[in-house]
């Protein structure tokens, strides 16, 4: 009995499709509204999805059989054949519920036809994730995704367009105003453009290469200070043209140790929950790598226990030695002192510490 009804619903189909296929009417048929309209709007896809649909019969009524329907799943074909003929659209975008970049290719031709082309190559990997997600009822990944931030930074870099898609807000507007930062910016974000993406995504707040791109062409003026939170030391950049270009010029070797000092602050300041990455201050140099070597962010859950409700750290003389001055245990650091000079045990039965005898208040354990 069903495959009586399949050789019926396959009968009608082929009729549909040989005499009204321009019109989408084999789609309806099969209760595929979203290309039958496609297909009345665009003369069967102009002509190339119409013939294609007389090959693919048995396997578009053997869906509707099946009711694939029901799960809102998306066929690779559809996919592929919509890209390919109507892609500088968006269409396929806005199928895909891709509703941004949808807007950007009506709007654009397909981004100049570059996110087209990526399109191309990249569809299946879209109608993929779109099918996943909707099987496990999921909502879409927020992740920055490479492929999207080219089509988006090589048409139109200039105007700081991936900056946005990457939720850079001020970068964006930084690009928009100097046009990519004079054409240099957006030359150089087309080659770190994955590390960027993976920046984002890993929430890293500063970037050695965002400091050098502002150090040039606009560190004469202070902009890499201003970026790096040097108000004052950018001011009198401004004001000098960087030391009458000295300064600028010995701030490639420092750049570097600023940008790796504020990552480190706010790293601190995440894991011991203060109330903003200012409070937590000391100086770098004191601050070795030995004791916080710069590792991923999958390492910085297990460096700091706060044992005390204080938000506020001072750490500014974090030393080397760790080790309890009264039993040689492992040290803690002692508060407002910064002092590695008692254990566990020994700083709770202890009013002060022994190395500069100032009063505990708190102390924090440190697992590096």
């Amino acid at each position: 009995m069903q495959s009586n009804v399949i050789l019926k619903n396959r009968s009608v189909y082929v009729v549909l499709c040989l005499t009204l296929g321009w019109s989408g009417a084999h789609h309806f048929y099969l209760k595929r509204n979203t290309f039958g309209i496609i297909y009345l709007f665009s003369f069967g896809l102009f002509g190339i999805g119409w013939l294609y649909d007389l090959f693919r019969i048995d396997s578009l009524v053997l869906d509707y059989e099946l009711n694939f329907r029901g799960q809102m799943l998306l066929r690779h074909d559809d996919m592929k054949l919509l890209t390919w003929c109507l892609g500088f659209t968006g269409l396929q975008h806005f199928i895909l519920k891709r509703y941004a970049c949808g807007i950007y290719f009506l709007f654009t031709f397909g981004g100049l036809g570059v996110g087209w082309l990526i399109d191309l190559f990249r569809i299946h990997l879209l109608t993929e994730s779109y099918n996943l997600k909707g099987y496990q009822r999921t909502s879409l990944t927020k992740d920055h995704n490479l492929s999207d931030a080219y089509v988006y930074c090589i048409p139109f870099g200039f105007l700081g367009l991936h900056h946005f898609y990457l939720s850079r807000p001020k970068w964006g507007v930084f690009y928009l105003i100097t046009l990519g930062n004079f054409g240099v910016g957006w030359i150089t974000d087309i080659f770190r453009l994955q590390s960027l993406v993976e920046s984002c995504n890993e929430r890293q707040k500063w970037l050695l290469s965002d400091a050098f791109l502002l150090w040039f062409p606009l560190g004469l003026l202070g902009a890499h200070w201003w970026y790096l939170n040097q108000k004052a030391r950018a001011l009198l950049y401004a004001l000098t043209l960087g030391y009458l270009g000295v300064g600028w010029l010995i701030d490639i070797s420092r750049i570097p140790t600023h940008v790796r000092s504020l990552n480190r602050k706010c790293m601190l300041a995440g894991i011991i929950h203060a109330e903003d990455s200012e409070s937590l201050q000391w100086d770098d140099s004191d601050f070795t790598s030995a004791l916080l070597p710069n590792q991923g962010a999958s390492s910085r859950k297990n460096m700091l226990n706060i044992a005390t409700s204080q938000t506020k750290v001072h750490l500014s003389r974090l030393t080397s030695r760790t080790v309890c001055l009264e039993c040689t245990a492992p040290g803690v650091c002692i508060m407002p002192c910064t002092h590695f000079s008692l254990c566990v045990d020994c700083v709770q039965a202890s009013e002060a510490c022994p190395r500069c005898f100032t009063p505990i208040s708190g102390w924090a354990t440190v697992d590096i």
